[in-house]
């Protein structure tokens, strides 16, 4: 396995949004998004935070530890829907609650690790000319690597 980086971090986290088949559709992070009206829907973002080395205790081996900022933002039409928005939100946290998840790189290897996560519920707002319910979930995020 190579050093940690930036890259398969997102993956990771993006790739058990999408098995997780929470939502009804998975927006891109800045590509085109018109979602159907109906639909229970999220946007996940990632924010890099840094890069520091580290040596394992008592050993000659260094590697390098990556963290990020995954924000799994959730949709859903106004109204009635709200209550679908609390179990997504539920879902999202239990999905993420300080893991280890499997990188698509390397499956045979728990390499990245996320912390608990914190929720926020920002109420009506509209995207792409209709009005949603939106609810942020952030979950720090982190892969460590050591050269051999």
């Amino acid at each position: 396995m190579g050093l940690a980086s930036y890259d398969n971090l997102q993956k990771t986290v993006a790739v058990a949004l999408r098995d997780s088949n929470i939502f009804d559709a998975l927006a891109r992070e800045n590509f085109p998004f018109v979602p159907q009206t109906q639909v229970l829907w999220a946007r996940l973002t990632f924010k890099p935070v840094g890069i520091v080395r580290e040596t394992l205790t008592g050993e000659r081996v260094s590697g390098q530890k990556v963290m990020g900022l995954a924000v799994v933002q959730i949709f859903v039409p106004e109204g009635d829907y709200v209550r679908n928005l609390y179990e997504a939100v539920d879902q999202v946290v239990d999905l993420y609650n300080e893991r280890r998840l499997l990188s698509p790189e390397d499956p045979t290897y728990s390499n990245v690790v996320t912390q608990r996560p914190e929720t926020t519920m920002l109420g009506s707002v509209s995207e792409n000319g209709k009005v949603w319910y939106q609810a942020n979930v952030a979950v720090e995020c982190s892969q460590r690597s050591f050269a051999n």
